[in-house]
């Protein structure tokens, strides 16, 4: 039951989270919409800020879930990027169907804690979910370099610049209330697979063409 209740609590609070921001929402906000005593929300968390990391752990999961999904190898590593973006389209739809308004990226709505005692522990609980989606495309993406479908010595970096680009993403895809933003720009994501450690040029993909375009100049 307590465990029950402590789920129903985080759904509400990602819910008034992702409206109108952590900052702008207090412990009292949440157990009225939850429809549960101040007490009893203090023997389930500590504080707001334990709340706010447990709301995170959530959205890391789900995030984690959707990018293993996928990532599945089934599809050349194009297709599994462009089944990412298509699936992060499709979230956003759904939420707009539900609520009315884009969402955008769920860790979003932590932007504004940039100071005070929560910050850091919310900080950290982001900067894993991110971690993780960077090391799981990684994987993928040596794994294609293993298979020849792509020349990427550094899939670390083509990783972190794949997943900042998505954060971008459905940042604007909020910005804009436009789930449509997400999929239109998943193309563009291809050409973030590129090879830093190149001299004097930044490669791109090499995919099935056998060759590849370079930005030098």
């Amino acid at each position: 039951m307590a465990s029950e209740l402590k789920a129903k609590i985080i759904s509400v609070a990602a819910r008034l989270f992702r409206a109108r921001g952590y900052s702008a929402i207090g412990v009292t906000d949440v157990c009225k919409e939850a429809g549960v005593s101040r007490a009893h929300f203090y023997r389930l968390f500590e504080s707001k800020r334990d709340l706010g990391v447990e709301t995170i752990r959530v959205f890391a999961a789900d995030r984690a879930a959707l990018v293993e999904r996928a990532l599945r190898v089934e599809l050349p590593i194009r297709g599994q990027i462009q089944r990412m973006f298509s699936m992060l389209h499709a979230e956003q739809v759904a939420a707009k169907q539900q609520t009315g308004s884009a969402p955008g990226s769920p860790f979003s709505m932590f932007a504004g804690e940039t100071s005070g005692e929560d910050a850091a522990a919310l900080r950290a609980e982001i900067e894993a979910a991110h971690a993780e989606w960077r090391r799981r495309l990684s994987t993928s993406l040596s794994e294609a370099d293993s298979r020849g479908e792509i020349r990427l010595p550094d899939s670390s970096y083509a990783a972190e610049a794949i997943v900042a680009f998505a954060e971008g993403a459905l940042a604007l895809a909020r910005i804009t209330d436009d789930p449509r933003v997400v999929a239109d720009l998943a193309p563009a994501a291809m050409s973030l697979m590129i090879d830093r450690k190149a001299t004097g040029s930044w490669p791109l993909i090499l995919l099935s063409t056998g060759s590849f375009q370079s930005t030098a100049g």
